[in-house]
């Protein structure tokens, strides 16, 4: 590969974790709830009062020390790029949200902010999928219990979804419809968008 497609490679890596850095502030902003790592965000930042750009560190940091132990041959330099990177991007956009008071108080403001995050979310995490410039950390680890146990991917997802979702919960995190809508959709979004840019991703590299 040509060191240009390379540059453009992570010019549109950073860009998809900007992405998902703004669309989790989104989500946890709404107060309607949100997916499993947003609420373990939220949970944290309530119980420890840490911000969610602390709390993004905290569970990266974790996830990929897991991995390293348990999960090393799986671990790429993509791995280390998204796990120390969101944290920065959560906490900038957490920063500009609390500067500027973009908190929305009605109800219409928190449902935008719930869709948008979702969107948001969905279309960062696709992008980083088809970059392939490497797996995250949990997926490290899913992938090996999946090679040395049999236990599907699937299977194994829900457990963590679950697991993260009660952790967050436990300690303070919002659990609501924002929550039921990430369940219902984050999977089906992933996936369309996935499609929409692997053909662009495609073309241009």
């Amino acid at each position: 590969m040509s060191l240009q497609k390379t540059l453009k490679k992570y010019v549109y890596f950073f860009i998809a974790l900007s992405i998902i850095g703004l669309g989790v502030n989104l989500l946890a902003e709404s107060m309607l709830g949100g997916d499993g790592i947003t609420v373990l965000y939220m949970g944290l930042k309530h119980s420890f009062g840490l911000s969610y750009g602390a709390s993004a560190y905290v569970y990266n940091f974790t996830i990929i020390g897991l991995a390293v132990v348990f999960a090393r041959k799986y671990v790429g330099f993509g791995t280390f790029l998204y796990s120390f990177g969101i944290g920065s991007f959560v906490y900038f956009f957490e920063s500009l949200l609390y500067r500027f008071d973009l908190y929305p108080e009605m109800m219409a403001g928190k449902i935008l902010y719930l869709i948008l995050g979702q969107v948001m979310l969905a279309f960062g995490l696709a992008v980083i999928i088809n970059l392939k410039i490497g797996i995250n950390a949990l997926d490290c680890i899913i992938i090996k219990i999946q090679n040395k146990w049999g236990i599907s991917y699937r299977v194994q997802r829900v457990i963590f979804d679950v697991s993260i979702t009660l952790a967050g919960f436990l300690m303070g995190g919002l659990v609501g419809v924002g929550t039921i809508f990430s369940v219902l959709t984050l999977g089906i979004l992933i996936q369309y968008f996935s499609l929409m840019i692997h053909k662009t991703i495609t073309s241009s590299m």
